[in-house]
C-alpha cells in the first residue's frame, strides 16, 4: 500500500514538474519574440507604447495576455504569436490596442493652455517630458483620473491634466483644424478682453499658438480660443498658419537670434523656456516643419553633411548633432561656417573657432553630425 501511494506521489510530482517546466517555456518563448516585435515595430519608447505579457492562473487553469500598444501591427502581431503557442481562443485576453475603448468617439484634445505640461507619470510632481502649445491638437490613448495619456502630432507621448485641453470627437477636430486660424509669431504677448492693451487679459500668448479667426483688423484681431473663450490680440502679433510659410535661412537664423537669453528647461518646447531639441523644434514649428521632438530623432531628418575642416559647406539653418559614441545627446542650429546658436543653460552663441572669445571646445570635440532640413 505504501509502495502504491509513493509512486502516485512520484509521477504526480513529475506529471507537475514536467507542466511547470512546459508553462515556464512558454512563458519565455513568448517573453522572448514579444521582444523581437517590440524592437521591429515600437522601438522608441517616447513615441509608442508597448507592453506585453503572458501570465499562467494556476487557480483558474488558464493563461492570460495582458498589456497594451499603439502600434497597430505590434497589436495583430502579438496575438498572432500568442494564438501560434497556445492555440486560438484557448487563452483570455486583456491585451489592448490604444487608445482604450472607454474613451469612446472623443479620443482627440484640443490644447486651450498657452503651454500645457506633458509629464512621464500622471501626477504633477513627475519629470517634465514635453510641452503642447495651445491650438495644437493631440491623441487621447487613455485617462487616469484627471489625467490622460496623449501623443502629440509628432509622436511624443506624455500624461496632461484634463484641464489643459478640450476633449472632442473625429468631427471637432476637423472642424477646428479646417477653420479660418492665426498663429502667433511673437515670443510672448496678450489677448484682451477689449482692444486695449490696459485692459485684463484673456489669457498669455507664445509664439505657434493657432487661434480661430473671428475678424482681422488693421490693429486688432478678434479670435476665439479653443475652449470658447473670446479676446482681442494685436494684429501684429498674428500672421499667416505655418503651412503657408516658405522657410528660408536667414527666418530662421533671425528667430533663432530672437530667442537668444531665453533659460534652459528640461522637456520644454516653447518660448517660455526650452531644452536643446525643444529650441530647434519650435524654431522650425515657427517655418512650418514639424521636427521630431528629441535630438536623437531629428538627428534621422534631412540630408547628411560632412563638414570640410574650415566648416565652410556648412550653411546657416543646418542642424548640428553632438554626442558620444553613437548617442546623440545635444543639439543646436549652424549660423554658418564656425559658429552656431543653441540652448546651453540659456539661448547662445558659441563657436568652433579656436580664436575666437565664444569657442567651445567641447562641443568640436563632440560634433557628430550635420542635418540639413532647407535645401
Amino acid at each position: 500500500m505504501k509502495i502504491k501511494l509513493f509512486l502516485v506521489l512520484y509521477f504526480s510530482f513529475l506529471l507537475f514538474f514536467a507542466c511547470s517546466n512546459n508553462t515556464e517555456k512558454l512563458a519565455r518563448t513568448f517573453q522572448m519574440r514579444s521582444a523581437a516585435i517590440q524592437t521591429k515595430y515600437t522601438p522608441d519608447k517616447s513615441i509608442a507604447v508597448f507592453e506585453a505579457q503572458l501570465d499562467y492562473q494556476t487557480d483558474g487553469d488558464t493563461w492570460i495576455l495582458r498589456g497594451e500598444t499603439t502600434d497597430s501591427a505590434a497589436y495583430k502581431s502579438v496575438l498572432a504569436l500568442a494564438d501560434s503557442l497556445l492555440g486560438k481562443g484557448n487563452y483570455a485576453v486583456a491585451f489592448r490596442l490604444m487608445p482604450y475603448s472607454y474613451l469612446g468617439d472623443s479620443t482627440y484634445g484640443i490644447i486651450n493652455r498657452s503651454v500645457a505640461h506633458l509629464r512621464r507619470q500622471p501626477r504633477h510632481a513627475a519629470e517634465l517630458v514635453d510641452q503642447a502649445i495651445m491650438g495644437d491638437v493631440v491623441r487621447l490613448l487613455k485617462k487616469d483620473k484627471d489625467w490622460y495619456l496623449v501623443q502629440t502630432s509628432y509622436g511624443y507621448l506624455g500624461w496632461m491634466t484634463r484641464y489643459s485641453l478640450v476633449r472632442v470627437d473625429r468631427s471637432g477636430k476637423q472642424e477646428w483644424e479646417n477653420s479660418p486660424r492665426v498663429r502667433v509669431t511673437v515670443l510672448e504677448t496678450f489677448i484682451y478682453q477689449k482692444r486695449d492693451k490696459n485692459a485684463f487679459p484673456v489669457s498669455d500668448a507664445v509664439m505657434n499658438m493657432t487661434l480661430r479667426l473671428i475678424k482681422k483688423e488693421a490693429n486688432w484681431t478678434a479670435v476665439l480660443l479653443p475652449d470658447g473663450r473670446k479676446g482681442f490680440i494685436p494684429s501684429a502679433d498674428v500672421g499667416q498658419l505655418t503651412a503657408d510659410i516658405k522657410p528660408t535661412r536667414a527666418s530662421i537664423v533671425r528667430l533663432a537670434k530672437r530667442m537668444t537669453g531665453i533659460p534652459y528647461l528640461w522637456g520644454g518646447n516653447s518660448t517660455k523656456g526650452n531644452d536643446c531639441s525643444g529650441f530647434t523644434h519650435t524654431i522650425y514649428l515657427a517655418h512650418g516643419i514639424n521636427l521630431p521632438r528629441d535630438a536623437r530623432q531629428q538627428a534621422l531628418v534631412g540630408e547628411k553633411i560632412t563638414p570640410l575642416p574650415d566648416f565652410s559647406n556648412v550653411l546657416p539653418g543646418d542642424l548640428l548633432f553632438f554626442g558620444s559614441g553613437e548617442r546623440i545627446t545635444h543639439v543646436g542650429i549652424s549660423l554658418g561656417g564656425y559658429d552656431f546658436i543653441h540652448q546651453d543653460r540659456d539661448v547662445n552663441i558659441s563657436s568652433f573657432n579656436e580664436q575666437a572669445d565664444n569657442y567651445n571646445a567641447f562641443r568640436k570635440k563632440t560634433l557628430k553630425a550635420v542635418r540639413r532640413i532647407i535645401q
